[in-house]
Parts: C-alpha cells; sequence; structure tokens
C-alpha cells in the first residue's frame, strides 16, 4: 500500500470540480509508474500515536 501526501502532489488544485473517479485512476496510474511522485509520508511512532 502507497500512502501519498496529496498537499504536495502536482495537478491536485488544478481543477476547479473534484471528481473521485478521476483521481483515483490518476492516483492509481502514478503509483504504477512513479511511485516516489506521490510523495511519501512518513508515519508516526506507535510511541507517539500511544501519546496523543
Amino acid at each position: 500500500m502507497l500512502v501519498a501526501n496529496p498537499r504536495l502532489m502536482e495537478g491536485s488544485k488544478r481543477r476547479k470540480r473534484k471528481n473521485d473517479r478521476i483521481d483515483a485512476n490518476k492516483l492509481a496510474r502514478l503509483g504504477r509508474v512513479d511511485p516516489q511522485s506521490l510523495h511519501p509520508i512518513r508515519h508516526r511512532s506507535r510511541e507517539v500515536r500511544q501519546d496523543r
């Protein structure tokens, strides 16, 4: 599973009307071709999550 940071992705703010089907298709293609272009996030450690 890939988890991406949407704030860093190019083109996510260009369209005025969002469409989940188009977004999902675009993410799937990017994940297959170039996973690093999705700007992977780093999850917090288990200890930090428990503290929160």
